[in-house]
Order: C-alpha cells, then structure tokens, then sequence
C-alpha cells in the first residue's frame, strides 16, 4: 500500500495541505489519479473464453473513495451512537446504476475535500469533547489539558488502525506527533494536539478510499480483501476479529470462517439495506412530493416510510425467513406503519411503528411492486407514469437498457380527453408517432399493468369514470394485472442475472468486463444450487477467487 504523508506547518496552512495534497492529486501515483484515469478497453469474451486458464481473469480494481453510507456507518461503528454524524459531504455518483461503481470513478471536487476537513474537525471535536466518548476513546487524556506524546500515540495507533483498516506505520505515527506538537504550540485550546491527529486520521486517504494493493498471483491482499468484505457485507471497516485474521494471513478455511461470521453478523442486515437501497435508488424517496389536494393520504415522511417498508421486507427473505429471494416480487409479505396501512386499505398490525402483515389479494397487490416505494416513486406528483414504472422494470430488475429518446422529440404524454379517457388510451395515440413507439412499446405495456395504483399507490378500479384495464405481456409473458407482472419478472430470465450482476458489481466497486463472463456464469449456477437463497450465495460470491482477485500489473510499485 502506498503511504502518504504530509509536512508540518501552522494549523491552517496543514488544512490546506491536506486537501490540496490527499484530494487535489499528489502526483502520479496518487489514488485520485488511478480513479480518474479512463479504462482500458475490455477484452471480448471469446478472446477470455480461448486464451484464458482457468476461465476467469481478475478484473480492474479501482482505488473506490467510500461512500457517504459507509462513511457514516464506520463512525457509528467505531465511536457509536452516542456521536453525530456529518450531514454534509461530497455527493455520491451512480454509475451502471449503483454509488458503489461510481466511487471507483468520480473523483473529488476541492469542495468535497473542504466537506471532509469539516467533518473530520466536527468528529474530533466530539470525541474531544463529550466526556463519554473522550473516556471511551481517548481514555489516557482524562484529566489532562495537554495532551502528552504518548497519549497522542496511543490514540492514533488505536484509532488508526480501525479507521484506516491495518495497522498505522511508524511513519505516519511520526507524522501525526508532528502536527499534533505544532498545533499545540500554536493554541492554546485544551487537547487541540488529540484533535489534530484524529483529524488527520480522518481526512487520510487510508480512511476515504479503500485500499486495493495486491497480493501474489493477482490476488488482494489480506488488509485489502478484509476491507473489501467489510465494505460489501457491512457498509463499513473491518472490525478487529476482521483485521486480526488478515493480519495472519487468510487460509482458505479462515476466510470462510470469517465470511460465516459476518453474515451473522447484524451489520450484515445494514449491508444489504444499503445494497438494496443503491440498486433500486430509494435515495430519491428521501425527497417524495406529492400534490396533497389529488392525494389527501400523502405526508412529509411518506418516502422515508415507504423506504422502510421495503428494506424490511428485504431483510425479512433474506435473514428472518430465508428463501427463494425472487419471492421479492411476488411475496403478500411486507411490513407497515398505520399510515401505509391506510393506503393499503388494510387493518394495521401495531398502534405505532411497523408490523407485519398481509396484502390484500383482492387489490393485485404483491411484493416490492405493489409497494408505495415503487408506485409513488416512480410517478409525478399529481399522476401515476406507465412509462416511469415500466423502465424500472427494465431497467433495474431485469438490467435492461432502454436508449435515451431522440435529443429533439417532445417526451410530454398528453391529458386525457373525452376520445382517451385512460392512460392506456392515451398512450395508444402517443405511440401512433413513430419517433416515440419503439422507446413506449418496450416500457409502456409494462407500466399499464400497474394503472389500477394511482401515483400514492393507492387501488382504484376506474380513471375518468372508465374501467382500468391492467393486462397485458412482459417479453412472452401474459400478465391479468399487476400480481402477474411480479411472477412474470421473477421467472424471467433476466431477473437472477441482473440480481448477480448488481451485487458483483456493488461487491468489486467496478463495471462487468467481458473478463468477469466466465465467474458470473458461475455464481448464476451456484445460485440455482443455493435454491436463490441470498445468504447461502453470498457466501460462494465472496469465497470465489475472482472476487477476491485484481488485475495483473495494477500492483503499486514500492
């Protein structure tokens, strides 16, 4: 792993240091430099297939600055609850669909570099601060008004090295004394020397990005395969049973040993909330506005609410009652507060909070597409959109592309009349031009078996005083309404590629290479075995030697 160090200087210009040196680019080697630089191009999957032995070849493994989830999580994990969190840091990129890809490639505005200086003086500050997190972290300062060097020490051997996931080097302890000495020579606020190292350890590139060095044979190395777990499985750092077994040195039976471990872990359940959550965007429920004189059942927590809902569902197939995981779709499971209980215009399992309950077969509704986080979501704020369901459809479930519309067509559906009083209607006549019927007629057959859930989510049988016809074909598929759209997608063969290939992706932080076909065709296989149970397949994805590999020649040099 390459090591980064800065120079002393007054406590101002080390701020500026910092972001300049760690986030501006710090010469060629630098991991923001790697990040940006553009790909190489993929080799074809013939040319893997013929030349290659065995038939995988480890893929690019990107420097991936961590995300804002992770970011949040690995505090929470080594400071605990009692610490508030940063609000405000360096926005996340989607790329193929998910932060995790993007945070291999976006790299980071002088903005986002001052965001994390800010965040890193906030955390410090409390940790200095709060008597309860100081006595939990910083023990050896009690009492003290300057902190001493072995104190300084101590706290950032400690604190290192579960922030940055190995162990911090001489080098760097040397570095941190160094700054931690002149800003107490220059203020005069109690343990400012404490607060300087945290905050070096904070804004460190060994904290924000991930490490990637590689081991023999093109394999990650220990330090870097436990971190990749970590950020797979949990959304944060290694913990110190994690750390201490990659400090070893992982054996076959070791890994798998602690692969088992986290996956009953309850941090596990958070790993696959945030996996989940980034696939299927739900960050935009954060912001849900409907138009309360059309909806009257809208309120402001409704997004967050409707977010829930699915998360728990989530974690309820994979963990609570393990089973087939395209059960997602067509499962009359799910878990609702009072408020989403109305909606649904079902009795509510608890007075307060969430409960488990079951659908209503008379409304068609089933799974996470009969959930107000897909049908309010995917829908404007005074109407439901055929189109915006049906590309999730495509797209998300079934890793679809669907082409962007031509640069000069007019993408408004017109309002219904008293010639097209339904949306079915409406759309019928919209894709009579023929600049919009090859986009429509992918998506819109798809959308319209949903039109009996307005833009809340709510079931109705007319629009404008005419029945709502929900029939219609996915891709062979007939479907009766909306129920039957979630079997057709759960046996479509579309939908456990697409789920293997998310999660491959969100494991690796990188986009599928030709190279990757061979291991993918694999993991498809071993699912089927595991009977699509998730946990059972997790385990086999993480324990595959082309997850835990990357690619020749991307070893840093000394």
């Amino acid at each position: 792993m390459k090591k980064f160090t800065i120079r002393t200087g007054s406590v101002p210009a080390v701020a500026a240091l910092w972001a300049v040196t760690f986030f501006g680019g710090c010469g060629e080697d630098s991991p923001i430099t790697e990040a940006v630089e553009p790909e190489s191009e993929s080799a074809t999957i013939e040319e893997v297939v013929e030349t290659q032995d065995p038939q995988w070849v480890a893929g690019e493994a990107p420097f991936r600055r961590i995300t804002a989830t992770h970011y949040r999580h690995a505090l929470r994990d080594i400071f605990g609850p009692d610490l508030m969190l940063p609000s405000s840091l360096e926005p996340d990129t989607r790329v193929a669909g998910l932060f995790a890809v993007g945070s291999g490639i976006a790299g980071l505005s002088p903005v986002g570099a001052e965001k994390y200086f800010a965040a890193a003086t906030n955390v410090a500050k409390q940790i200095v601060g709060i008597p309860t997190l100081r006595a939990e972290h910083v023990s050896c300062a009690e009492g003290m008004n300057k902190a001493v060097p072995a104190c300084i020490e101590e706290t950032v051997r400690t604190l290192g090295a579960h922030l940055w996931r190995a162990p911090v080097s001489e080098a760097d302890v040397q570095t941190a004394l160094s700054l931690a000495e002149e800003a107490q020579g220059a203020l005069t606020t109690p343990l400012v020397g404490v607060e300087t190292a945290l905050v070096f350890l904070l804004t460190s590139p060994h904290f924000i990005y991930l490490p990637n060095d590689g081991g023999p044979n093109a394999e990650l190395s220990d330090t870097a395969l436990a971190a990749r777990l970590a950020a797979f499985l949990w959304d944060s750092v290694p913990d110190a049973t994690l750390r201490e077994a990659a400090g070893l040195g992982f054996t076959e039976e070791s890994l798998r040993e602690q692969v088992v471990r986290m996956l009953a872990d309850e941090r596990a359940r958070r790993g696959m909330r945030t996996f989940f959550a980034d696939w299927w965007e739900m960050d935009s429920l954060e912001s849900l506005l409907k138009e309360p004189e059309t909806f009257p059942h809208y309120y402001p927590k409704l997004g967050e609410d409707a977010q829930e809902e699915t998360l728990r569902l989530v974690e309820y197939v994979i963990f609570d009652a393990p089973q087939d995981i395209r059960n997602l779709y067509t499962t009359t499971t799910t878990f609702v507060n009072p408020a989403l209980a109305a909606i649904y215009s079902i009795p509510a399992a608890t007075v307060e909070g969430f409960g488990q309950v079951e659908l209503d077969g008379e409304q068609e509704r089933a799974g996470i597409l009969g959930h107000v986080s897909f049908l309010a979501n995917q829908a404007h704020p005074t109407r439901p959109s055929p189109t915006l369901r049906g590309v999730f459809v495509r797209e998300k479930l079934l890793c679809l592309s669907m082409p962007p519309p031509p640069a000069n067509v007019d993408t408004t559906v017109p309002e219904a009349s008293l010639d097209a009083p339904t949306m079915r209607d409406v759309l019928e006549e919209h894709m009579k031009e023929p600049t919009c019927a090859a986009c429509h007629a992918m998506t819109d057959p798809i959308g319209l078996g949903f039109e009996r859930f307005d833009g809340i989510g709510r079931y109705r049988l007319l629009e404008n005083g005419v029945p709502i016809d929900p029939s219609g074909n996915l891709d062979g598929t007939d479907f009766a309404d909306a129920r039957g759209i979630g079997r057709a997608v759960a046996s479509h063969n579309r939908a456990v590629p697409c789920l293997v290939n998310m999660l491959w992706m969100h494991g690796t932080g990188r986009e599928i290479a030709g190279t990757d076909v061979p291991a993918l065709d694999e993991l498809e296989g071993a699912f089927a075995d595991a009977d699509y149970e998730l946990l059972d397949f997790l385990e086999v994805m993480v324990m595959h030697p082309a997850f835990r590999a990357r690619a020749e020649g991307t070893e840093e040099e000394e």
